[in-house]
């Protein structure tokens, strides 16, 4: 994964470029708002997946971020998505002292409180719900950063392994599973998770 430099951000969302940095430059205040700040690295970036109930204002602040890999993650693919099978992305702690930690594309954007938690009992059902510090995180443009004063964002962590002790790796209950015959990564869904990415870096 590569940085891009700030021309390219500008070809993203010309339109929009000073209502953006308007809308970004109000302090953060969750008690006023009741908004959480989101950062998604998987279908949740792309602009024909956002999550449900954003609204207008909120989908005009979907931009481009790095969770940087001083936060001890990487992204792979090892998430079941129960009965459907399908493999997708999630995270992976990387063992304190080891190799392997990287640097995530991926998007921040703002959601209504009780939006993002309905999100994580339905779409994201099954990911551990990782609440990662601002700090670890890096614009990708300097003009479009975090409101002052967000303290932490809302991302998916580790998908869940076993709920129940005893339940095997190949029960649909453990959302925890590398890529199989069963669970296997499609095509759509990696289009998906390329399209924004690609759009980024025209």
């Amino acid at each position: 994964e590569e940085y891009y430099g700030p021309e390219k951000f500008l070809r993203w969302y010309p339109s929009y470029r000073e209502e953006i940095k308007r809308l970004l430059s109000e302090t953060y205040d969750f008690e006023t708002k009741r908004v959480v700040w989101m950062f998604g690295y998987g279908s949740l970036i792309s602009p024909d997946s956002p999550p449900h109930g954003l609204s207008e204002d909120q989908k005009k602040q979907i931009i481009p971020y790095w969770l940087k890999k001083q936060a001890g993650y990487r992204r792979v693919w090892n998430y079941r998505h129960g009965p459907v099978g399908i493999n997708a992305f999630g995270l992976e702690k990387v063992p304190q002292g080891k190799d392997g930690a990287m640097n995530i594309a991926g998007c921040i954007y703002p959601m209504d409180y009780e939006k993002a938690s309905d999100l994580f009992s339905f779409r994201e059902e099954g990911y551990e719900l990782l609440l990662m510090d601002a700090d670890y995180f890096e614009p990708m443009h300097p003009d479009y950063t975090l409101p002052r004063g967000t303290g932490y964002l809302w991302m998916c962590g580790e998908p869940i392994k076993n709920p129940v002790e005893g339940i095997s790796d190949s029960d649909l209950s453990c959302k925890r599973h590398n890529p199989t015959a069963d669970s296997p990564i499609l095509q759509s869904y990696l289009d998906t998770v390329l399209e924004e990415p690609c759009e980024i870096g025209r």
